[in-house]
C-alpha cells in the first residue's frame, strides 16, 4: 500500500496591500452582538453571541460552508444540546468550560484555557462555562 504525498501549498509572489489584509480582519471591538438566537432567550441559555466569519452582512468575513463565532455567558448558561452538518469547534479562550455530547448530553469533559475540541458532525453537543471567564 502506497501513502499519499501531502499536498504542499506552494511559495508565490502574493503580496497584498495593507489594506487588502485590513479588509480581512474582524475587530473585536467593532463587532455587535447577533440577535438572531431565539434560544438565548431560553432560561439558561442566554448568551452574547458575536458572529466574526459567516454570511454577510451577519459576519463581518466572509467564509463558505464554514462559521465561527465568539459567544460569551455566565457559569452553568449554554445554548442547548444542538448538532450540526459539519463539524463544531470549541475553544475555550478564558476560564474552564464543560463540553456535553450525546444524545442526551450524558458524556462530558473540561476544557482548560486554550484548550480546543471539534464536535463530529451529526453529533450532539454543547459548551458550557463552569466558573466566571
Amino acid at each position: 500500500m502506497s501513502a499519499t504525498a501531502p499536498v504542499i501549498a506552494p511559495i508565490t509572489d502574493a503580496n497584498p496591500t495593507v489594506a487588502e489584509m485590513e479588509a480581512r480582519v474582524a475587530r473585536f471591538n467593532q463587532l455587535t452582538p447577533t440577535q438572531d438566537y431565539v434560544d438565548a432567550a431560553i432560561p439558561g441559555c442566554e448568551r452574547t453571541t458575536y458572529r466574526v466569519l459567516g454570511h454577510p452582512p451577519g459576519a463581518p468575513l466572509q467564509a463558505e460552508d464554514f462559521h465561527l463565532n465568539i459567544v460569551r455567558c455566565e457559569p452553568g448558561k449554554s445554548a442547548p444540546l444542538h448538532n450540526h452538518l459539519t463539524q463544531e469547534v470549541f475553544v475555550a479562550l478564558s476560564g474552564r468550560w464543560e463540553v456535553f455530547w450525546g444524545p442526551q448530553g450524558l458524556r462530558t469533559l473540561v476544557l482548560e484555557p486554550l484548550d480546543t475540541i471539534s464536535i463530529p458532525p451529526g453529533v450532539s453537543g454543547m459548551c458550557r462555562p463552569r466558573a466566571a471567564c
